[in-house]
């Protein structure tokens, strides 16, 4: 089977999960096209490894901000490359103004009929779980788009949701995903890996991982950074292109002047991945009043490095089940402090911690397995 990939954005995760999208309808003999916006995936999936033979399509046609123009444009690419299904890697950067648009009667292209699943990563509104004219109209769009036949497979790294979409959407198949951490066997020691990065041997590092933004929680860590007693050992390390925002950018500035952050503004490479990990003592989960799963769990399980998380739904459940780590009160600077100072202090032990229980279930391998049903 020939199976186009839709993935327009090259922010945070999606050009990873990209790549182990790519890895898992090749391993499983499907030939591959994919279409995007940027001349960058392409470069990104080659240093990356990616098997070859991928059929690309890049064009500006395929841009998001006008969802039902694109969808027009990926079925002509279906038609003219022979594709037999088409996925969405990552609909939700776009699925809200495709279903309001929808709303009012607009339908996807009549060929793209039994043809089209995807990955949903926060389909709040699906489910009731959000108010408002905006979650009001995306509903009423999105079931004149199942009325259409068009979706036959939606994947949700939320655990706690096919069984809900069944019972709403079962003309759809729903499937639980695995949100998976990239190898981590070659990762070096701490010494080591901190030797590579220029880290000090014996501070107390907690990683921020990732797109450096409000919403996952850098200004609520740099804000308690400031406020930590001159002799303390913690020391933050940020790794992942930072958000061009006075409120992130400022206050870490302030921090590598003090010595307190040591910050790489950059998209990291996936083989760098693990060292940064590896480096770290504690991971950052402090993402404010987010809703769903997260990569960064599963990297840091992987890497058996604990996390501090947000006392805030799924991420939570995860933490508090799979006993990862600690969890500070919703965007309260005095209750991370507080849990910062319990750590240094010796106070923060965790009992048997579910590392290895946790990464074998948000494997490649699992991510793959569950994958194989779009084609199946």
């Amino acid at each position: 089977m020939k199976i186009l990939l839709y993935e327009p954005e090259i922010k945070g995760h999606h050009l990873y999960f990209l790549k182990y999208i790519s890895d898992a309808f090749h391993g499983e003999g499907h030939r591959i096209a994919i279409a995007t916006t940027q001349e960058a995936t392409r470069t990104f999936l080659e240093e990356a490894g990616v098997a070859a033979g991928i059929e690309w399509h890049i064009d500006v046609s395929f841009k998001p901000k006008k969802p039902l123009a694109a969808f027009h444009a990926l079925a002509s690419v279906m038609a003219a490359s022979n594709c037999e299904r088409l996925f969405l890697c990552c609909m939700d950067s776009y699925m809200s103004s495709l279903l309001r648009a929808c709303a009012w009667g607009k339908q996807l292209p009549a060929e793209l009929k039994g043809k089209v699943g995807g990955i949903f990563l926060r389909p709040n509104y699906l489910f009731d779980q959000q108010s408002g004219v905006s979650a009001f109209l995306k509903r009423r769009g999105f079931g004149n788009l199942y009325q259409s036949g068009c979706f036959t497979d939606f994947f949700y790294l939320d655990e706690r949701l096919p069984a809900l979409a069944e019972e709403k959407f079962p003309a759809i198949r729903h499937h639980a995903l695995a949100d998976p951490a990239a190898e981590v066997a070659k990762a070096p020691d701490q010494a080591t890996a901190r030797e590579k990065l220029g880290l000090d041997s014996d501070a107390i590092y907690l990683l921020h991982f990732g797109v450096g933004n409000k919403r996952k929680g850098l200004a609520l860590l740099s804000d308690a950074f400031q406020q930590l007693p001159p002799d303390s050992k913690f020391k933050l390390l940020v790794a992942g292109k930072l958000e061009d925002d006075p409120i992130i950018q400022a206050p870490l500035e302030e921090l590598k002047k003090q010595g307190r952050a040591y910050v790489w503004n950059e998209r990291i490479a996936e083989k760098m991945t693990p060292v940064y990990f590896a480096a770290a003592d504690w991971v950052s989960l402090l993402y404010q009043e987010h809703r769903g799963s997260s990569n960064v769990i599963a990297r840091a399980a992987a890497a058996q490095r604990p996390v501090i998380g947000t006392d805030f739904d799924l991420l939570a459940e995860r933490i508090r089940t799979h006993r990862l780590g600690l969890l500070a009160q919703l965007g309260s600077r005095d209750d991370l402090l507080k849990q910062l100072s319990n750590i240094e202090a010796g106070r923060a032990t965790l009992t048997d911690p579910g590392y290895e229980e946790y990464a074998q279930l948000h494997s490649l391998e699992y991510f793959q397995q569950a994958l194989a049903a779009f084609a199946g």
